[in-house]
C-alpha cells in the first residue's frame, strides 16, 4: 500500500511538472518577442484613447487615475514620446493630450493649438513644446498646464513645419519650409540663429521633419526625397535616401542612430542604418491602416495611425551603432 501511494505521488508530481512546463511554454510563446533584426519594430501596444484627467500637479506628486469619461482619439496628427508619457495632437478633436502609458489617462492642454500642422516635443522635465504654425511661434507648457514660455522670431516665415528639442534640453530647432532653413532658439533670451542647410551646393527645397540623433540633427527634404544630417553648426555631414523615398513625410531617429522615414502616401515605413536602406515595411505588416507621424524614445517607436484613430507603439531591437 505504501509503495502504491508513493508511486501515485510520483506520478502526480511528474504530471504537475509537465503541466507547469506547458503553461510556461504557452506564456513564453504568447509574449511578444524582440525582433531578430536590429531596429525592426515589433508591435507592443496601441493607444486609441483614455480616461480624461485633470492636469498633473507639480513634480513629486503621485499620479492619479483618470476620473472622467473615456475619450477615443479621432485623428492623431502628431506625437512625441518620452519615458512613460505620450504627447498626442488630435487634430480631429482639436486637442493636444498628455497620455500616461501606465494609467491610461488623457490630460488636455488648455490653450494648445491642435491642427494637422501642429507639431510637438517633450522636454526632460516633461514640459510640452507645441508648434503653433499659424501664429509662427512655439508654446511651452508645464505638466500642470501653465504656459511657461513663448518662442517667436521674425526669422520664422509663414510656413513652419517641424520642431525638435536638442539633447541638451534647452535648444529648440524649428524648420521653416518657405525659407528652407532651420531656426535655432537658445533658451537664454530665445535668440534665433538661422541655419540654411545646403546639399551639393544647392539650396534645400523644403524641410518637412526634424529629429535628433547622437551625431546631429536630421532633416527630411520632402522635395528632394532625401535625409540630411547636419552638425550643430549647420555643416552638412551626410545625405542619403535619394531615389529610395517617395513623398516622405515623417522622421524619427532611435538610440541606435537608426533612421525611420514614414511615407503617408505609400503607407510605407523605411529603415536606414548608416545611411543605407535596410528594410521597408508597409502599414499592413505593422498592423496599421495608415502611417502618420513618428517619434522615438529609448527602445520604443511611436507611429500615429490617423485612419484608425490610434497611436501604435513598437519595441525595437538593440544593436546600438
Amino acid at each position: 500500500m505504501v509503495t502504491r501511494r508513493r508511486a501515485l505521488r510520483a506520478t502526480g508530481a511528474a504530471a504537475l511538472v509537465v503541466a507547469l512546463a506547458g503553461c510556461a511554454a504557452a506564456i513564453e510563446q504568447a509574449r511578444p518577442q524582440a525582433s531578430s533584426a536590429a531596429g525592426e519594430p515589433t508591435p507592443w501596444r496601441v493607444v486609441s484613447g483614455g480616461f480624461l484627467a485633470a492636469p498633473q500637479p507639480l513634480a513629486g506628486v503621485p499620479a492619479r487615475p483618470g476620473s472622467g469619461a473615456y475619450v477615443r482619439l479621432v485623428f492623431p496628427a502628431a506625437v512625441a514620446l518620452r519615458d512613460n508619457e505620450l504627447l498626442i495632437v488630435d487634430s480631429g478633436a482639436g486637442r493636444v493630450y498628455r497620455h500616461d502609458l501606465a494609467l491610461g489617462t488623457l490630460v488636455p492642454i488648455a490653450g494648445a493649438p491642435a491642427s494637422v500642422d501642429t507639431r510637438v516635443a517633450l522636454g526632460a522635465d516633461l514640459s510640452a513644446y507645441v508648434l503653433d504654425a499659424g501664429a509662427r511661434r512655439v508654446l511651452r507648457f508645464a505638466r500642470d498646464g501653465r504656459l511657461l514660455q513663448t518662442f517667436r522670431s521674425e526669422s520664422i516665415a509663414a510656413d513652419p513645419t517641424a520642431l525638435a528639442l536638442a539633447p541638451d534640453g534647452v535648444t529648440l530647432y524649428v524648420a521653416d519650409r518657405t525659407l528652407a532653413q532651420v531656426v535655432v532658439f537658445r533658451t537664454a533670451g530665445a535668440i534665433a540663429l538661422p541655419l540654411v542647410p545646403r546639399a551639393d551646393e544647392a539650396r534645400v527645397a523644403g524641410v518637412r521633419a526634424l529629429a535628433f540623433g547622437r551625431r546631429g540633427v536630421y532633416l527630411l527634404d520632402e522635395h528632394a526625397g532625401a535625409v540630411l544630417l547636419l552638425a550643430p553648426d549647420g555643416a552638412l555631414l551626410a545625405r542619403f535616401g535619394q531615389g529610395q523615398l517617395t513623398a516622405p513625410s515623417a522622421l524619427a531617429v532611435d538610440r541606435g542612430e537608426r533612421v525611420y522615414v514614414g511615407e503617408t502616401r505609400t503607407g510605407a515605413l523605411k529603415l536606414f542604418a548608416g545611411g543605407a536602406l535596410v528594410r521597408t515595411l508597409d502599414a499592413r505588416a505593422l498592423r496599421l491602416q495608415s502611417i502618420g507621424a513618428l517619434a522615438s524614445d529609448g527602445d520604443v517607436l511611436a507611429i500615429t495611425d490617423p485612419a484608425a484613430g490610434a497611436v501604435a507603439l513598437f519595441r525595437v531591437a538593440d544593436g546600438i551603432q
